[in-house]
């Protein structure tokens, strides 16, 4: 029987912007080396389903969690007012996007989504979806995400995740009428995605800081689910003068970094509240000698493997996204135990004592083997199961 996959029509629906978050664009690249040409789809439109993908054979969704989200309704133009406008603003802007609001405003999204869904499946479509995180990163709006996540179980052919640890929680999660193809593909690499030509001393010099150093780097959108408020206090904890925490990334909220700096004040924190240009995460992550992942939760971490990209250690909690991982390389970083309160520092202080820059041939030769046509032919394979209709 020959597959049926390379004559189909495949639309990859992501309302994660490219340049946040480049891997659904990478993923499209991989099954171009695999010979599908896949539509990438980043507007939801009315009832949630494009046009496009409603004459796709497959369509395969990222973050639903994101896909028909409310926008946030921005006043800020009231400003030029001067005092008036500002007030106005205030007032009206938390009443505009109220959890209330929100709600109402998702709750009709997604009836229409899934009853187009339903539709598109009665015509003989088949879903994918991959499930990068089981809801919003803070729990924001949790029993509507978690029942709308329920429903297109229910509806979905097959669901991609990116480790074995996962699949257990997630046959347990299936509703009882389910029984969708579930595959483990990794999270691929981001070798070659940025440009990576600077060397340690320049980049170093870019951040202004010394080669004697210990630079450790938090990088990513700076929010409260990664940790920040742990791994603060821990690091002032260390008494070596030469130690730095970088932090890089834009802030969600808004105000919270500048919050975090003014309670945990320390010069040797190095704050960079902004988003990091394309061209300037080489920078970050050649000047660093470690990347610190203190998440609370996760379920996949892109940024853990961007940091593998550039031969980075990472020091991370032990939970399953990272132990699944690093237990069976241990060159790749530094795990702790999240539920001990000195477990960060004493990790902190311990990961100075190993030569890193030995182990960064092994941390790429590793990341290497994600590579993004892998992970293309392994999503073929899937689609082409899910349209022929195995479990």
């Amino acid at each position: 029987m020959t597959s049926r996959i390379s004559t189909s029509r495949v639309a990859l629906l992501s309302a994660n912007p490219a340049d946040a978050n480049p891997y659904v664009a990478l993923l499209r690249a991989g099954l171009a080396s695999a010979g599908i040409e896949a539509t990438l789809l980043d507007n939801p439109e009315a009832d949630g389903l494009p046009e496009a993908a409603r004459r796709a054979d497959i369509v395969h969704l990222h973050w639903l969690e994101l896909w028909g989200r409310p926008p946030y309704h921005s006043l800020q133009h009231l400003n030029r007012w001067g005092l008036p406008g500002r007030g106005v603003r205030r007032w009206l802007e938390p009443a505009l996007n109220s959890p209330g609001r929100f709600e109402t405003w998702r709750a009709r999204f997604l009836d229409r989504f899934f009853a187009a869904l339903a539709q598109y499946k009665a015509d003989g479509g088949r879903l994918v979806y991959t499930l990068h995180n089981w809801g919003q990163h803070e729990g924001e709006h949790e029993r509507t995400e978690q029942a709308a996540l329920d429903r297109f179980l229910g509806l979905v052919d097959a669901v991609h995740v990116h480790a074995e640890y996962i699949v257990p929680e997630l046959q347990a999660r299936l509703p009882k009428a389910a029984s969708p193809v579930i595959r483990v593909i990794p999270h691929g690499n981001y070798i070659g995605v940025y440009p990576n030509t600077i060397s340690r001393s320049e980049a170093r010099r870019d951040l202004g800081i010394t080669n004697d150093s210990f630079a450790c780097l938090f990088f990513g959108l700076i929010r409260p689910y990664k940790g920040l408020e742990e791994l603060l206090p821990a690091f002032a904890q260390l008494a070596d003068p030469h130690a730095l925490l970088l932090i890089a990334g834009q802030s969600r909220p808004r105000d919270y970094a500048g919050q975090l700096a003014a309670i945990f004040a320390d010069g040797r924190v190095r704050w960079h509240p902004q988003f990091v240009p394309a061209n300037d995460i080489q920078v970050w992550m050649n000047g660093a000698d470690v990347v610190v992942l203190p998440y609370r939760r996760i379920t996949t971490s892109g940024a853990a493997m961007l940091a593998w990209s550039f031969g980075k250690p990472v020091l991370a909690p032990r939970l399953p996204a990272f132990v699944e991982l690093m237990d069976k390389a241990p060159f790749l970083g530094e795990l702790y135990d999240p539920a001990d309160p000195a477990a960060l520092t004493m990790t902190l202080q311990n990961i100075r004592r190993r030569d890193w820059s030995a182990c960064r041939p092994d941390i790429l030769r590793w990341a290497a083997q994600f590579n993004w046509q892998r992970i293309g032919r392994e999503m073929a394979s899937l689609y082409d199961q899910a349209l022929r209709g195995d479990r």
